[in-house]
């Protein structure tokens, strides 16, 4: 297996270029995960959706990450088959005739295009999206907009495919990042929270730590029932709290009826 000078160029340029898009997929994927479950208040998610183009995307998360992940796909199985040439001519050029020398040439080929791939392809260009991800957005969506019009016929077959083996194993194929969005978004807004007072984020996390509760939790007898009054002042109210210990109660207008 011998390859040219002209050859073995085109293969750098191939693999260079191949980095390139996977880092430009990555870059996306991150933004738009970023943007999608960042905290409110921000003001990235209205920034970043003034453009239409990334606008799409955002509103087809689950669409838009599959064939981002068809490009990442796609590009590191294309980065490694490219190495493989480039590290047999390496070896070649360095005076390499060992008797396995196209084994030891797609073995080193793989680590060097794993470590390659993994630094430039996959951890800078997400540490560079998740602390801009709006710019990131705005330099990357065009090529992944070009990218998705190509690969749409393959993305609807992949899709149909997955779909049909996910019903097969009972499970729900509909069941995706749209369903877990909400909830997430909650949960950034309790966590590292500077933006919020802590009541509100103690309040916002016991909120969503009710779905949690089975009612054998908080059934009680309605004779133990207290409740808060709205015809009683705030430190009345606040002492059956204290005295109580619950933390849930009924609101109501003299009795339990009203």
């Amino acid at each position: 297996m011998n390859f040219s000078s002209n050859e073995l160029i085109l293969f750098g340029i191939a693999v260079f270029a191949f980095l390139v898009l996977n880092a430009v997929f990555v870059a996306t994927e991150f933004s738009l995960l970023k943007l999608r479950f960042t905290r409110f208040g921000t003001g990235e998610m209205d920034e970043a959706k003034e453009s239409k183009p990334v606008a799409d995307l955002l509103d087809d998360m689950s669409g838009s990450l599959k064939i981002l992940r068809l490009g990442v796909t796609l590009s590191t199985i294309a980065i490694g088959f490219l190495f493989a040439p480039l590290t047999l001519a390496g070896l070649r050029s360095l005076d390499w005739f060992g008797e396995y020398q196209i084994r030891a040439a797609m073995t080193l080929g793989f680590v060097i295009a794993v470590s390659v791939h993994f630094i430039f392809g996959e951890l800078i260009p997400r540490a560079m999206a998740m602390q801009n991800p709006v710019r990131a957005l705005h330099v990357t969506v065009p090529l992944v907009r070009l990218f998705r019009f190509l690969a749409q016929p393959f993305s609807i077959a992949y899709n149909r495919a997955s779909r049909f083996v996910l019903k097969a194993l009972r499970l729900n194929p509909d069941s995706d990042l749209n369903l877990i969005s909400v909830d997430s978004q909650i949960r950034s807004l309790v966590s590292n929270g500077e933006e919020l007072p802590e009541v509100t984020q103690s309040i916002l996390s016991n909120a969503m730590d009710l779905r949690k509760r089975v009612a054998h939790d908080i059934m009680i007898p309605r004779n133990q029932l207290k409740f808060f009054d709205v015809e009683d002042t705030m430190d009345e109210n606040l002492k059956v709290a204290r005295d109580t210990g619950h933390t849930r109660f009924p609101v109501c207008e003299r009795d339990l009826d009203q």
